[in-house]
Formats: structure tokens, C-alpha cells, sequence
């Protein structure tokens, strides 16, 4: 409560506590609420402790009166087309009837790459080994090579 004689109920503060003078939220917002004290409602779009997370690419519809929960972030209405995810904030790539998610993609490039490079190393480290085994072989005379 807050005002002059604590008539003022406090808005939808984090940890349920406003400034005894204004209403003004000491730490914030709780989860859906926004605005100075706490009394507005997250903006369509966004959620979370004074509404400043971004919602996922949820799949709107025309009853939806919200993109994502004001408080959660999910999607009510589920994901767009090829995005996945408790906030639909995983793209994937379908092919072929199979979801493949973008970050296992990388994660494979991302391993085609290191091993790529390991193999190359170790050609590279076997050329120079042989050339220098060439090199250190004893070379054949010019004596050596027919008989006199």
C-alpha cells in the first residue's frame, strides 16, 4: 500500500514492494506487468519481468488477443512454420520428412570442419616425415652404381 494515508494498493511489483510515496516499483516488475508502477499490461509482442523479452515466432491467429503468454513467453497458438521449441525460438530445416534442428547443423559443419583440418594435419605431417626419412638415407655414389 502506498499514498498519503495507504490507501494506494501497489501494483504488480517484483517481490510485492512499491515505494510508500509514489507506488513505484522497488525492484521491478513481476513477470507480465510493465510501467512505472507496474499496472500496464506486457505490449502484444512481449513478456517476462518488466515485459522486455522478445516473443518467439509464435503462429498468431485472429482469436489470439496476445503473440506469446505475457508471463511465460509460450505460444498459445503454437509455432510458425518451421520454428520449434517450448517458445518457438528453434528454426529448423525440414528435408524429406525429417526435422533437423539448425543448431545440430552447425554443430556437424562445425565438426566437419575440425576434423577436416585434423586429417590435413596429419597428411601434411607425413609428407614432411617421409621427405625428411628421403633425405637422411644414404645417397648411392656414382661409383656405386656399375662396376669397373
Amino acid at each position: 500500500m502506498w499514498g498519503l494515508n495507504c490507501d494506494n494498493k501497489c501494483g504488480r511489483c517484483s517481490g510485492r514492494y512499491c515505494s510508500r510515496i509514489n507506488g513505484s516499483c522497488t525492484y521491478g516488475c513481476e513477470a507480465g506487468a510493465t510501467g512505472p508502477n507496474c499496472e500496464e499490461n506486457c505490449t502484444r509482442g512481449f513478456y517476462g519481468e518488466n515485459c522486455v523479452d522478445e516473443c518467439g515466432r509464435c503462429n498468431v491467429t485472429n482469436s489470439s488477443t496476445f503473440v506469446c503468454d505475457p508471463v511465460s513467453g509460450r505460444c498459445p497458438s503454437g509455432c510458425e512454420s518451421g520454428w520449434v521449441g517450448e517458445n518457438c525460438r528453434d528454426d529448423i530445416l525440414v528435408k524429406e520428412g525429417t526435422i533437423v534442428h539448425a543448431e545440430d547443423l552447425y554443430n556437424f559443419r562445425r565438426d566437419f570442419l575440425i576434423a577436416g583440418f585434423v586429417i590435413t594435419c596429419i597428411f601434411f605431417v607425413s609428407v614432411i616425415a617421409f621427405i625428411l626419412w628421403r633425405w637422411s638415407q644414404p645417397k648411392p655414389d656414382f661409383f656405386d652404381k656399375y662396376d669397373f
